[in-house]
């Protein structure tokens, strides 16, 4: 009997096997596997990250098989592969060039972004400008990326003057060496606008100048500029959500060096062991020293001993803002490892860690593969 059970168990689970095989072969979605695209409104799914060792779930590489279908199809029939086919190669392009489920092909991701502009997919356009301009495998060129970035103006123009932008970037410190040709230097360098570019890349909507005008004001202590930059940018850049804290910190360093309590006269004998008291509570519940630790707790006392002068409470309090995570709480991780760093040694104000996203192309690839 124990033996018969056995055996129904294996063809169901052999039909269960065959169905998936059967549904992949179709293209379909399996339960549970995110779409490949999605509107505007896309929505990071539950599944799990992609590890750095190339393992994938089951939603990443059915996601990836089916991306790698698509190029199939645009390669045999550019013409008729049909815009699903000619995104999906796109997509592919973009995997290649981030190193997102796959190993980081520069000259793969160009590859794929020629392939998915034959199919007639225009966007590919910003992958073909960037490869130009980046070399992704081969040396810069200016002459096709301004070509693939006057093609962009048609279809992304925000995108197209940023990276316009960087192309300028990156060819003015070589006009100074002397190594680009009169022509280049004619034609693109002497007539270039690249502030302008940028200025009007951001009133177009594109994070990534914003982001890097963001920086821009962040550095010169225009504050509410980089908080309003990085704000506008934070929705679709992950380099500017992360920067947006870091102003923030900056902002919570500069509101707690400016309060007329620590402009204070010198303090007491009895004051300062006032001081001394409070900050000692906050460094039990930072470390658990007697007492579980407690994080909001801790800050607490850091505030009340910075407030009644303490510089080694106000120092660590900068530590501590320095590193919000993008949505603006607490680090756990970064509050245990200042929990070890003795007092003595928090010195100065914090360090300011901005980010730019890894290509000027990062934030087009889908969320899913982002997470």
């Amino acid at each position: 009997m124990q033996a018969r059970s056995r055996q129904w168990l294996r063809v169901a689970l052999l039909a269960l096997a065959l169905l998936v095989l059967s549904q992949a072969a179709r293209g379909n979605n399996l339960p549970g596997v995110a779409p490949l695209f999605s509107d505007g409104g896309e929505v990071a799914p539950a599944a799990s990250d992609v590890p750095v060792d190339g393992y994938l779930d089951l939603q990443h590489a059915q996601n990836l098989n089916r991306l790698r279908q698509m190029a199939q199809q645009c390669q045999r029939m550019p013409k008729a592969a049909g815009s699903e086919a000619a995104q999906g190669t796109w997509v592919l392009g973009l995997l290649y060039l981030h190193g997102k489920g796959v190993v980081a092909d520069p000259s793969g991701a160009a590859a794929h972004f020629e392939m998915a502009w034959r199919c007639g997919y225009a966007l590919a356009s910003a992958g073909l400008a960037w490869c130009a301009i980046d070399g992704c495998g081969k040396g810069l060129s200016t002459d096709e990326a301004l070509r693939w970035i006057d093609r962009m103006l048609r279809i992304n123009p925000g995108r197209a003057l940023y990276l316009r932008w960087i192309l300028h970037q990156r060819l003015a410190p070589l006009a100074v060496k002397g190594q680009v040709s009169a022509t280049h230097l004619n034609g693109f360098l002497l007539g270039a606008q690249p502030r302008q570019w940028l200025q009007q890349a951001v009133g177009l909507g594109d994070a990534q100048a914003a982001n890097e005008l963001g920086i821009e004001a962040f550095e010169s202590d225009r504050l509410q500029d980089a908080f309003a930059l990085f704000e506008a940018a934070a929705g679709v850049s992950e380099a500017a959500r992360f920067n947006l804290g870091v102003a923030q910190a900056r902002q919570q360093w500069l509101n707690l060096t400016g309060q007329p309590a620590l402009q204070s006269p010198p303090r007491t004998a009895a004051s300062a062991g006032q001081v001394n008291d409070i900050l000692r509570l906050a460094r039990r519940y930072h470390r658990g020293e007697g007492v579980p630790v407690n994080f909001p707790e801790a800050i607490r006392y850091y505030r009340a001993a910075a407030e009644l002068g303490s510089p080694e409470a106000r120092r660590m309090l900068s530590l501590i803002y320095a590193r919000l995570l993008p949505d603006g709480r607490i680090d756990v991780e970064w509050m245990t490892q200042l929990a070890r760093l003795p007092l003595a040694g928090v010195k100065g104000e914090p360090q300011r860690y901005l980010k730019r996203d890894p290509t000027p192309l990062y934030d087009l690839l889908p969320v899913f593969w982002r997470r």
